[in-house]
């Protein structure tokens, strides 16, 4: 998948894949735009902030939580899962 397609657009596929990535367990941000780029955006990168932007969308939207983990050393950190209602629009 790439930008290349006629008519792709990133935004609608964050709104795709970030849900489907998280019904597999929660992660950080930094490690779902990683995934993204691995899996489905060989030769791309998305912008990190329309990342953060589209899980902070979804959030508002109940499809998906987020929480801060506090290691014992460096800054806390922001955890993202999916919610019963990003499961269920998952399903449709």
């Amino acid at each position: 998948m790439s930008s290349a397609c006629p008519g792709f657009k990133i935004e609608r596929f964050l709104q795709s894949c970030l849900p489907l990535l998280l019904a597999r367990g929660s992660s950080r941000g930094y490690e779902l735009l990683e995934e993204i780029r691995k899996t489905w955006l060989q030769n791309e990168t998305p912008d990190v902030g329309l990342v953060y932007r589209s899980l902070r969308r979804m959030e508002e939207e109940g499809l998906v939580r987020s929480g801060l983990i506090i290691g014992n050393s460096g800054p806390a950190k922001r955890v993202y899962c999916v919610t019963e209602k990003g499961h269920s629009a998952l399903q449709s």
